[in-house]
């Protein structure tokens, strides 16, 4: 089916939609969303930061929310 004219692999379009969301991140808070995102501890972005764990806990939360509130008007 890949060959077929028209067809679409599934895994460019995951990345067209990672491309989006990575395209919306901004600044310091888009910055700590993603290495949240990638696994780093809440503790090892704060040192980088100079925020405790529970500051970059809120920075995640509220950049998240803002990035979902961006991909659903897009959508």
């Amino acid at each position: 089916f890949e060959d077929l004219p028209g067809s679409t692999d599934p895994h460019q379009e995951e990345g067209t939609d990672l491309s989006l969301v990575v395209s919306l991140l901004e600044g310091r808070n888009g910055t700590m969303l993603m290495r949240r995102a990638m696994g780093e501890t809440l503790e090892a972005i704060g040192n980088d930061h100079g925020l405790t764990k529970e500051g970059v806990r809120q920075v995640v939360i509220k950049e998240r929310a803002r990035v979902l509130g961006l991909l659903r008007e897009a959508g």
